[in-house]
């Protein structure tokens, strides 16, 4: 459930002419089709260059003592007033925050995503960036994976009522966007209100031998399916609170503070199928993050919704 979009320049083509199929051109008839100079100079990228922030980092550790004492690494990037040490060098680590259009909306994102998303880059444009490091030894695909959105809600609330020392005041946590590439798509699907169909996912599941080619089954039956053949262990981990509803569907694992996503390359669509996905209530798609707004303040409003 990706949505891509793009500004260029308009071109002229010269069109050929029409020619019925019964009487096709001889070569010396086809011409070459010319375009014309650009109409219409490219849109720049606002995101492209540095902005006007400077930014510093820090780590944050949690421990959710509701899940067996799980522990959450966080590192954390914002805008930051430029300074530097005795040496000359630039102070990055625990910088003092920038306050001056403070706070900055929020946007997490996961640890093998974070190296795409540039974290410091979009940190001087004036979000807040948190990479949500979960326990290793969690597999990056499978339903398990759903444990790592619990671990990005987690760390919302906590940033939100405790947030890190010498970061008052700077996180905007009503303005929330969630992203990630692969199993991080995974989890910004799954955060943006969609809900799992335990019916049509146990039935793909159960048909991969003809819905999938031969080369590509493994996949399906490593991984995607995993958890249909062990159901009810997977229902129990999570609980009548998540998993029970008047419609069959299980509740949706998403906070109201969360605006918008944008899900890179997700894996997971058959949990949800249709019925799942209509559940999504909030944008979701390429353009939340990547299409160059007008104004990047109204950008950051908006946690670069449409």
């Amino acid at each position: 459930m990706i949505f891509a979009s793009g500004c260029s320049g308009s071109t002229t083509i010269q069109p050929e002419p029409v020619t019925e199929p019964n009487n096709p051109p001889t070569k010396n008839e086809i011409k070459p089709v010319i375009a014309t100079e650009t109409t219409q100079a490219p849109v720049s990228f606002v995101l492209a260059e540095p902005g006007p922030y400077f930014a510093g980092n820090t780590e944050y550790t949690l421990i959710d003592n509701s899940r067996d004492g799980r522990k959450i690494e966080l590192l954390i990037w914002y805008p930051a007033i430029k300074q530097t040490d005795a040496n000359g060098r630039e102070i990055i680590r625990d910088g003092i925050p920038d306050m001056s259009h403070a706070p900055y909306p929020l946007i997490l994102t996961e640890e093998n995503s974070a190296k795409y998303i540039f974290l410091s880059h979009l940190a001087t444009h004036g979000f807040v960036m948190v990479k949500v490091i979960s326990p290793s030894s969690d597999p990056a695909i499978s339903g398990n994976g759903f444990k790592l959105v619990r671990d990005f809600l987690f760390s919302l609330d906590h940033i939100a009522s405790t947030p890190p020392d010498g970061l008052e005041n700077i996180i905007d946590t009503t303005r929330v966007g969630v992203t990630g590439y692969s199993y991080g798509g995974d989890i910004a699907l799954t955060i943006s209100g969609a809900r799992v169909d335990p019916e049509f996912y146990l039935s793909q599941c159960g048909q991969v031998s003809s819905l999938v080619p031969a080369t590509l089954q493994w996949i399906y039956n490593d991984f995607y399916c995993q958890d249909a053949k062990n159901w009810d262990a997977f229902v129990n981990f999570f609980g009548p609170e998540i998993t029970q509803s008047d419609d069959g569907l299980w509740q949706p694992l998403t906070d109201d503070r969360i605006k918008a996503v944008m899900p890179m390359a997700p894996t997971v669509s058959w949990y949800f199928g249709e019925r799942g996905l209509a559940a999504v209530d909030r944008p979701t798609r390429r353009r939340a993050i990547t299409t160059a707004p007008r104004d990047i303040n109204a950008c950051r409003a908006e946690v670069c919704s449409p």
